[in-house]
């Protein structure tokens, strides 16, 4: 299952929950992985076409080397599945949202191909104008600038997963 939560949508209670329930979840046969912090976002780097999400830049000295990291990533996952038996399979990451490359997603998900029978996807969604709202609040709070007002369509985020 690959949680591809909007931004502003809870994802991180989600994953928060998830990573400090890993144990309850695969005595139920969920596996969450815990190899990069409460979410999966560096496993999506690599299917941005043209830019790395912001996130990507910190801790890393350059895109190489975050796109480098997110390769171990995935031969961590690969090794992970390969080692452990559970029925599903759980990644959550804001990024996997935004992502453009869906050709090489698929050639990366077809690396856990011998173990994976189905991906399903939970979509969460919020009103384009709520979800500003937030933003725009958590962006105060922090003393940055307001984001730019930009239509939102979330049809074509949605329709390639």
């Amino acid at each position: 299952m690959i949680h591809i939560g909007q931004p502003k949508t809870g994802t991180t209670s989600i994953q928060s929950a998830c990573y400090e329930h890993t144990a309850i979840l695969a005595q139920h046969g969920v596996c969450y992985p815990r190899f990069s912090g409460v979410n999966h976002g560096i496993l999506s780097w690599p299917f941005f076409h043209d830019h790395l999400p912001r996130v990507a830049s910190v801790g890393f000295a350059s895109d190489r080397a975050a796109l480098a990291e997110s390769e171990r990533r995935w031969q961590e996952l690969v090794q992970l599945s390969e080692r452990v038996s559970c029925e599903t399979l759980f990644l959550s990451g804001e990024a996997f949202f935004d992502i453009t490359d869906f050709t090489l997603l698929k050639q990366h998900l077809a690396r856990l191909a011998d173990r994976i029978r189905s991906i399903d996807i939970l979509v969460y969604l919020r009103q384009p104008s709520a979800s500003y709202v937030s933003l725009a609040q958590q962006r105060l709070k922090k003393g940055q600038q307001l984001p730019p007002l930009a239509r939102v369509e979330l049809h074509k985020k949605v329709t390639p997963w």
